[in-house]
């Protein structure tokens, strides 16, 4: 419960601290964009008019139609309505951008990271030079400044030539790095079993079939341990860092004051807690971390948050359609300020295989067999996700 007390209150630190700023660059081929910004009750934006559309040319348009704002890009729409954080994409997915656009004397504004989102979600390569004041565009150099002041004469619709959108699946020239991370060991024996059965055990089990099987498909893994011992948590995204790669799987087992409750959940990084489960859930898994530290890596995380998306329901796909799991609230994939994910920076995913705290499922997790089946199932959407197809 403190969690959930204590986490908006931070973000909204961090948004004030964000706002003291009150600066914005984007930059795009070595060429960098002052653009105005407008601060609003501590929340800094960035209002869309002709200098940030001028800075956009050639890759997409913004257009106003109020209360809704549209932002386009090879033919690809995400659409928002003012004031609310929920967006459609035009091949209808739905969106969540991390704060809502406003609107500033008839312009659409966007705080920086729900800018960075939105043309991230459109398939525009972007990180973030400096976390909320300058946004790094992987794209040509802008047009000449005459084009430019010319697109701010412009009305209606001034942006045109989108780029290209990133496919799901991208074809690699080389071969796919995973770093895959069992969770607990050593003295920590994570959740435990009504029958004494440690969720380390199972981690780092798991961990070693997934990477027999990843590596006969030609993909690279690394493993944050491969014995029993305990690793802290910024070891374990250290570990991936070092490595460079291009993924970060952790694999833990989950429990519950109820022996009814089952299944298998999957987490991407998001910085509310959207109940009391997932609460305790998150205290558990954080208990050596603090959320200062997460929400930091708050807006370089989000940029990842579609591709951690792809590989998280691929998994689960993958989970539902082998084994005939299903998660206890029917959902699909969750979000949650684990700290791993938080601080991966690189698309990741936090797969909760079962309830330890199930007898039954206790059963399950003991078998040889059904370990290898489940590692078999996140073998198989993990592959499918980085475009190495498993059967």
């Amino acid at each position: 419960m403190k969690a959930t007390v204590l986490l908006p209150a931070l973000l909204a630190a961090a948004a004030a601290a964000a706002a003291a700023e009150a600066t914005f660059t984007l930059e795009r081929g070595g060429v960098r964009i002052p653009l105005p910004v407008v601060v609003r009750d501590g929340e800094t934006l960035v209002p869309l008019g002709a200098e940030a559309r001028g800075a956009l040319e050639g890759l997409g348009r913004v257009t106003l139609r109020v209360p809704f704002v549209t932002i386009s890009s090879e033919g690809l729409d995400l659409r928002a309505a003012c004031g609310l954080t929920r967006a459609s994409l035009g091949d209808g997915r739905t969106a969540f951008l991390p704060d809502p656009p406003r609107i500033e004397d008839g312009v659409p504004a966007l705080s920086p990271r729900s800018l960075a989102a939105a043309l991230s979600l459109l398939g525009l390569k972007c990180s973030w030079g400096e976390p909320g004041t300058r946004l790094v565009l992987d794209a040509p150099p802008p047009p000449r400044p005459e084009a430019m002041a010319a697109a701010g004469k412009a009305s209606g619709v001034p942006l045109a030539s989108p780029a290209p959108k990133v496919p799901a699946a991208p074809a690699r020239t080389a071969p796919a790095h995973i770093v895959l991370d069992a969770g607990h060991g050593g003295e920590d024996c994570g959740a435990r079993g009504t029958h004494g059965l440690c969720e380390k055990e199972i981690t780092l089990d798991l961990a070693r079939r997934l990477r027999r099987l990843l590596e006969g498909r030609g993909i690279r893994v690394t493993m944050t341990r491969d014995d029993d011992r305990k690793l802290a948590l910024p070891q374990r995204v250290e570990i991936a860092a070092e490595a460079n790669a291009d993924m970060f799987v952790s694999l833990h087992v989950n429990s519950s004051p109820s022996s009814a409750a089952r299944g298998v959940e999957s987490y991407v990084y998001g910085a509310n807690v959207t109940s009391r489960d997932v609460a305790e859930l998150v205290r558990r898994e954080n208990a050596e971390t603090n959320y200062v530290d997460i929400i930091v890596n708050d807006l370089q995380q989000r940029l990842h948050h579609d591709a951690s998306i792809r590989v998280a329901g691929s998994v689960e796909d993958e989970l539902v359609r082998k084994l005939r799991v299903h998660g206890r609230s029917g959902m699909r994939v969750k979000e949650a300020p684990f700290y791993v994910l938080a601080r991966a920076r690189r698309p990741a995913v936090l797969l909760e295989i079962g309830f330890i705290s199930n007898p039954t499922e206790e059963k399950k997790l003991r078998d040889q067999a059904w370990r290898q089946r489940v590692a078999e199932s996140i073998a198989g959407g993990v592959a499918r996700a980085v475009g190495g197809e498993m059967p």
